[in-house]
């Protein structure tokens, strides 16, 4: 597969920037505004969550082997059991009124006698940008969370920004050239990785399988990026995806990223995403010299309100409303489709009237897009028959949040 061209975010987001007789009333529920009857399929979920309320969740390591529903159309999983969390929120973020002057020159980190602001010629080319958007056939469509600020410094060797006070990026010119020269034509290596809650959330820092090379292994690449982080006060991660690019005598690591709350990310693992749909995201390059390149795509909101999820689902009801689901047709499983990733994870729902994301708390059950895409008897399946390969269950409520 042919590597893409790294493109930092700054150019998303400047883009997003502008750019007869009496009978007892039948039960009912609501959505989106709009009442109806409650159906027998969310009476049964309502059951499954009452029924077991008072059950606590398990949190011990196991594997999951089972095939949920039957054999001609069930969801089959086999993956390891996710983390949880001893604590787990309902959180609500908004814009983030402390992203400027000088936390911004903190993520600098530049030659403060340089230091200027290049706000309105960033400005001005985002205006570009929307302007070619609105005038193309495949014209892009996106939700902004945030407002319209946008704020940028330079000191003519590093470059760093905040855009709608929710996202930022910082580039290190010199780095990110030598980033760039091997990324088009230098090795690609593809790393394992820990779930969040193991370990430091990646592998040791000290070891091999880690990809280290030239004394600098992948955890000291994630302490390095959690170090540039702290400037602008985000002080957890959760690292979801890493692969090591080297050259000749250079190499850096590119790490694929959410913002992380108390020992839980953020759904990432999504197909076509929706107008309407927000999900926040960090991407970094970095090498042994520094950060190189770093985008943050509406990670930094401020947490505005947060109540702790007293009750949560366990895998065994999550079984059940899954069972349900596919027996009402919400859901279209195939048992040639092994779901192997398990994740306990936040899902981020954007509400536009408001300008905030609430994040809730769900099961995710998947299979990586990057298993199926290239295997024909999959993609068919999925992509042809459409069958489910990634579903998300609210922890709290049962909703079937997202099916894909």
């Amino acid at each position: 597969m042919d590597k893409k061209i790294f493109k930092m975010a700054l150019a998303a987001s400047f883009a997003a920037l502008l750019f007869c007789g009496c009978q007892k009333e039948p039960e009912s529920s609501s959505d989106g505004g709009i009442r109806h009857a409650k159906s027998s399929a969310e009476s049964k979920v309502a059951d499954i969550v009452k029924d077991r309320a008072g059950s606590p969740i398990s949190r011990e390591a196991k594997e999951i082997n089972t095939l949920v529903g039957t054999k001609e159309s069930g969801v089959n999983v086999k993956a390891s059991y996710p983390h949880i969390p001893e604590h787990v929120y309902h959180m609500v973020l908004e814009k983030n009124s402390a992203l400027k002057g000088e936390l911004l020159q903190n993520f600098l980190e530049g030659d403060s006698g340089k230091i200027r602001d290049i706000s309105d010629e960033r400005k001005r080319e985002a205006e570009q940008m929307e302007k070619e958007n609105k005038n193309s056939e495949e014209k892009a469509v996106y939700a902004v969370f945030g407002d319209t600020s946008l704020c940028t410094i330079t000191d003519g060797r590093k470059e760093a920004g905040f855009v709608h006070g929710t996202g930022g990026y910082y580039e290190d010119m010199d780095l990110k050239l030598k980033c760039d020269a091997i990324y088009k034509s230098g090795e690609e290596t593809i790393l394992s990785i820990c779930k969040q809650g193991e370990a430091a959330g990646l592998a040791d820092a000290g070891d091999e399988t880690a990809g280290g090379s030239a004394g600098f292994s992948l955890g000291e690449a994630e302490g390095m990026l959690l170090a540039k982080l702290s400037k602008i006060d985000l002080s957890e991660i959760m690292v979801y995806e890493a692969a090591m690019y080297q050259g000749g005598d250079f190499m850096f690591y590119e790490l694929k990223f959410t913002s992380s709350y108390e020992g839980m990310g953020i759904v990432h693992e999504v197909g076509s995403v929706s107008d309407g749909e927000v999900y926040p995201s960090g991407y970094a390059w970095v090498c042994a010299d520094g950060v190189a390149a770093l985008d943050l795509a509406e990670c930094l909101g401020r947490v505005k309100q947060k109540e702790e999820c007293e009750k949560l689902l366990s895998w065994e009801q999550i079984e059940e409303i899954i069972t349900v689901s596919l027996h009402d047709g919400k859901i279209h499983g195939s048992s040639e489709v092994v779901m192997t990733e398990v994740e306990f994870l936040y899902y981020p729902l954007f509400d536009e009237s408001k300008n905030e994301i609430s994040l809730i708390p769900v099961w995710q059950i998947y299979i990586p897009m990057s298993a199926w895409i290239e295997d024909d008897k999959l993609s068919k399946e999925i992509g042809t028959n459409g069958a489910a390969s990634n579903i998300c269950v609210n922890a709290v409520s049962g909703e079937i949040m997202r099916m894909e």
